[in-house]
């Protein structure tokens, strides 16, 4: 779904008690920041990082995104004027104007939800929306004691079952198959391993949209008829995506914000664009959405 806006402004032409007004002069802005409300009291403090990429809307249907710092600008707004018939009596500019839901990280809630501003006759206004993001409780993969390795010999190789402690209600996938999950939260998958280093990639999704990426290396060495050594290595967290809903929610169609951590200077691509990681260690990715099933091919590549 695609939205193409042409804006035609004009400045107000003013009559009588100011006919040589210069319509640069009373140009007006909105501004402000779309931030991480780290403790949550609904305001932008000085240390809390901004969030990139979140659509700040007017009612009128003009939009702009933040940028890395989470700021926004927009510029030639109706202000405040005086009246066409003249007179000292002005003519309001008030705007209403939002964040779109479907740019922040699934479950965000943005403080103020909407906000009206009056925006005075060749000034600025600031408005600020502080969103505090998903406190849901997930963990990293571990090993789990409550797990013993399995395997059985195939040709070529063996079929090892891959197991662990994911979090209560996680789905998770081991190169590319959905393991059987418990209650609990513990895991087993069993995957074909040949002689030699390999090296699968575990995926681990929260009820509320959180997905956490893993990868863990099992080296296998043939000893004799029938005997092998597989010696699996620890697991390797790679980074983490938001998704803008939870698992079975709906979310519109159209332009959303996949919020990414990992290590500063990874790469996150998708067909049709590339963004790094950076110091903060996050990145949001837009994503269009169009309706019915979506398919997100995300690739993490790690620095060096």
């Amino acid at each position: 779904m695609a939205w193409v806006l042409v804006l035609a402004l004009f400045p107000g032409i003013v009559r009588g008690q100011v006919p040589g007004a210069d319509p640069v002069a009373l140009a007006s802005s909105i501004a402000g920041r779309v931030c991480d409300d780290q403790d949550g009291d609904g305001q932008c403090g000085g240390g809390e990082p901004g969030l990139l990429g979140v659509r700040v809307v007017l009612a009128t249907g003009r939009e702009v995104l933040t940028d890395a710092q989470g700021r926004y600008h927009l510029t030639g707004v109706d202000a405040r004027a005086p009246e066409v018939t003249g007179g000292i009596h002005l003519r309001p500019g008030r705007h209403r104007l939002r964040v779109d839901l479907r740019t922040i990280p699934a479950r965000g809630r943005v403080s103020p939800e909407a906000a009206t501003v009056e925006v005075p006759w060749g000034a600025a206004v600031l408005q600020d929306f502080a969103v505090r993001l998903s406190q849901e409780s997930v963990g990293a993969l571990a090993p789990s004691p409550e797990a013993p390795p399995q395997a059985e010999v195939r040709e070529g190789g063996v079929s090892f079952t891959v197991s662990g402690q994911a979090s209560p209600g996680d789905e998770v996938r081991v190169a590319g198959q959905e393991a059987q999950v418990d209650a609990a939260g513990l895991y087993r998958a069993a995957v074909a391993l040949r002689p030699g280093e390999n090296l699968l990639h575990i995926v681990a999704s929260s009820p509320g949209g959180s997905v956490r990426l893993f990868r863990q290396r099992f080296d296998v060495v043939k000893q004799g008829e029938g005997r092998w050594l597989i010696a699996p290595r620890a697991l390797e967290p790679l980074g983490q995506v938001r998704l803008p809903a939870g698992r079975g929610e709906p979310v519109p169609s159209g332009t959303v914000s996949l919020h990414v951590e990992a290590a500063e200077g990874t790469r996150v691509r998708l067909p049709k664009g590339e963004w790094v990681v950076g110091p903060q260690g996050s990145v949001e990715v837009p994503f269009t959405l169009v309706p019915g099933p979506n398919r997100v091919e995300l690739e993490l590549m790690r620095p060096g």
